[in-house]
Parts: structure tokens; C-alpha cells; sequence
């Protein structure tokens, strides 16, 4: 296979993955705000940093693709390595905020039953 005809390969899947990641964030986070999901809420900031990561990968095919020149006499095929590189923090950015706000949420539902533990014997005196 050519060199152009991988990365046009390429910038078409990114570019069907780009779209169907972004309908699908739309659809997870309307349901998850109308459902009241927190799951299906995150599942969609999931889905939105696929669509930011995607981007960073088409640029960084767009990048791999030019060829050599005074700079780069090997080319500059290791801009599809970098890119892998920033969606690997990425995501891993976003799925350490999603577990933090869960334990949040967790820990707040907690002290919430909690104080309500103590509400009836208020009521009873």
C-alpha cells in the first residue's frame, strides 16, 4: 500500500470517527441531563475527548504525511507518535476527573444519609 493512500485511509476514518463520536456525545449527554445519569453524563465527556483526541490524530497524520525536507531528513513521520502521545494523556486527564468527581458525589451522597440519620429523633423530642 502507498504512503498517500494510508494516510488518506486514515484522515477518512478520523474523519467518520470525529463525526459519529460527536453525535454520539449530543445523544449520551441530552439523555444523561433528561435521566438524571451520571454515568451516561460521563460516558458523554468520554465520548467529547475522543472527538478532541481524534483531532489531535488528524493533525498529527496531516503532520506525518509532508515530506522530508532540510529539518527533517527522515521525514516527519513521528508526529503520528506525538499525537498518539497527547490523546494517551488526554483521556487519562479525563477519565482521572470523572473518577474524581464520582468519588465526590459518592462521598457527598454519604454525608447527606448521614445527617439524615439524625433527623427523627429531632422530630420525636
Amino acid at each position: 500500500m502507498k504512503e498517500t493512500n494510508r494516510f488518506k485511509q486514515a484522515e477518512k476514518a478520523i474523519i467518520i470517527g470525529v463525526i459519529g463520536n460527536i453525535l454520539l456525545a449530543i445523544i449520551k449527554w441530552v439523555i444523561g441531563i433528561q435521566s438524571n445519569s451520571r454515568a451516561l453524563i460521563a460516558d458523554a465527556v468520554h465520548s467529547a475527548s475522543d472527538v478532541a483526541g481524534s483531532v489531535a490524530v488528524f493533525i498529527g497524520v496531516r503532520a506525518a504525511k509532508r515530506p522530508p525536507d532540510e529539518d527533517h531528513p527522515y521525514g516527519h513521520g513521528k508526529a503520528e507518535s506525538v499525537s498518539a502521545i497527547i490523546v494517551a494523556v488526554l483521556l487519562a486527564l479525563v477519565g482521572f476527573e470523572i473518577g474524581k468527581a464520582s468519588i465526590e458525589s459518592f462521598l457527598n451522597r454519604l454525608m447527606f444519609l448521614r445527617q439524615w440519620r439524625y433527623m427523627p429523633s429531632f422530630f420525636q423530642s
